[in-house]
């Protein structure tokens, strides 16, 4: 009785042992092939953003790779402070290039989408007369409108050219005027934003022209604008409704103030709003957003010019402020362009030490609510004055580089997009593992990544490491050992994009449910 009964309790222990051995085989198994930080990195391989999680979050990192830079000019000083992509792929700069037997010229350059120059123009050869091209932009029929200051012809110039860059018409308005900004108006004509000189500072001017560059109507705007060369006192453009905006920077007391206009269609005032964050606050682009508002760059600074921060500030459609932030980085900083980015956030171009000969180019995006989300100094440039979003998400800036502290070159640089993530293919089985994808135009660099399960786990409740890079288009595998029972939460986290989802514990098996 007693013998039959040990060697039944003998047989029901062999069994528990049998059962402990296997699940322990599994977990070393599991261990083994679940825990490795990355399991396999693939390169270049296809995907399709249709077959992502929907609980999948995709955001720009801070990495930012250089495509090309070029650099323009003759043997002296040469700048810009305007650049567009063209419908071609390409990209047009204007600006002015000094030769000693002429003075300044205006000039414009183009370039096919690799920064090779196609042509580039001279506009001017008076001699020892300053001609200086402001803006450009591509009109409906694929040639440009340029404006900007004609000394020789005594005013403001418009002038419009083809698209090999010859002149097919051009205008003087004459008296202390310049063109600062120019825009093609719905009604195929064109709306030019200007300043007229005033002893040591200027005064608004508003021009409206039909499409041949004949003069409908002209506005003073009676502010006190600083002369605060090479940036611009004054800007604006057409708004959705037919109107106009207008900003700037206006002298007040002794203080300096950002002032925005909104007018009708001829030019009529309908409100102004002022803004002041220090001292000195200038303003100095801004651009209608696609909610009705507006977003403004400039600088918050001392009368005494001794610090300065970026400053962004959006307002909604009637000209109210929603939030304002400034922005620092190495020295005095400043905001030269803004403009909205494709994702809703906003992207903006300056300087860091601003004005110094060891100032840098300095790129930075934001989220809608001006959060800074990334930021990119370029040591090639000393400043840079305008920036564009380009059709394959990268970026195209225009800047300034000293040549031995006394002479200046345009700067022309064109950046990837920024590598995007996205964590895709959350599998269980034994233990948990994901694939994150590099979906962006650069490669990532240094990619800190962790899995977390929260539940009954018992072992594997947290791991993470870094990838040293995930190439464009290419993607990684990262995995966990977990061992635990019951319903379990993971939360995958790549740099700052994460991703949720339930499964269910079973020992080392995990179900994705």
């Amino acid at each position: 009785m007693i013998d039959i009964f040990w060697r039944h309790d003998m047989s029901a222990w062999k069994k528990k042992n049998l059962v402990i051995g296997i699940i322990f085989i599994l977990v070393i198994v599991s261990f083994m092939t679940a825990n490795s930080k990355v399991i396999k990195q693939k390169e270049n391989d296809a995907y399709t953003l249709e077959n992502n999680l929907e609980n999948c979050n995709i955001r720009p990192l801070l990495h930012l790779q250089e495509e090309w830079e070029r650099t323009f000019g003759r043997s002296d000083d040469d700048f810009s402070r305007c650049v567009k992509q063209t419908r071609d792929g390409g990209y047009i700069l204007v600006g002015s290039s000094w030769a000693k037997e002429s003075g300044y010229d205006g000039l414009v350059v183009k370039v096919d989408e690799h920064g090779n120059e196609m042509w580039h123009k001279y506009f001017g050869g008076g001699k020892y007369t300053t001609e200086d091209l402001q803006w450009i932009e591509e009109t409906s029929d694929g040639n440009y409108i340029i404006t900007g200051y004609n000394e020789r012809g005594g005013g403001l110039w418009l002038i419009k050219i083809d698209a090999q860059g010859n002149m097919i018409w051009d205008k003087i308005y004459r008296g202390e005027k310049e063109g600062i900004q120019v825009c093609q108006t719905a009604d195929g004509g064109y709306f030019v934003v200007g300043v007229i000189e005033e002893g040591d500072f200027f005064t608004g001017y508003l021009l409206k022209t039909d499409s041949n560059g004949n003069k409908e109507w002209e506005k003073t705007l009676w502010r006190n604008l600083p002369d605060i060369w090479p940036l611009s006192p004054i800007c604006g453009q057409q708004t959705d409704d037919g109107g106009f905006i207008i900003g700037g920077t206006e002298f007040v007391n002794d203080k300096a103030y950002i002032f925005l206009i909104k007018t009708d269609e001829e030019g009529r005032e309908i409100w102004n709003k002022t803004f002041q964050k220090g001292e000195a606050t200038f303003g100095i682009c801004l651009q209608q957003t696609t909610d009705g508002g507006y977003v403004i760059s400039g600088v918050v600074a001392n009368l005494e010019g001794t610090f300065s921060d970026a400053l962004l500030i959006k307002t909604n459609e009637n000209g109210d402020e929603i939030w304002s932030q400034t922005y620092e980085e190495w020295g005095d900083t400043i905001a030269c362009y803004v403009e909205q980015a494709i994702d809703g956030g906003y992207i903006a171009v300056g300087s860091t030490d601003y004005g110094r000969t060891y100032g840098k180019v300095w790129l930075f995006k934001t989220g809608a609510n001006g959060e800074k989300i990334w930021e990119r100094t370029f040591s090639s440039g000393d400043e840079g004055y305008c920036v564009h979003q380009t059709t394959d998400d990268g970026y195209i800036i225009v800047g300034e580089t000293w040549i031995n502290n006394t002479n200046s070159d345009i700067l022309l640089i064109k950046t990837m997009g920024p590598p995007m993530l996205e964590i895709t293919d959350v599998r269980g089985g034994l233990g948990i593992s994901a694939t994150i994808k590099n979906v962006g135009t650069s490669d990532a660099e240094n990619i800190e990544w962790s899995i977390d399960v929260e539940g009954n786990v018992f072992i594997g409740q947290g791991t993470g490491g870094v990838i040293p890079v995930i190439p464009a288009g290419g993607e990684a595998e990262i995995g966990e050992f977990v061992f635990g029972i019951g319903p379990a939460v993971v939360t995958i986290n790549a740099e700052d994009v994460s991703t949720t989802t339930n499964c269910m514990l079973l020992g080392p098996f995990v179900i994705i449910t």
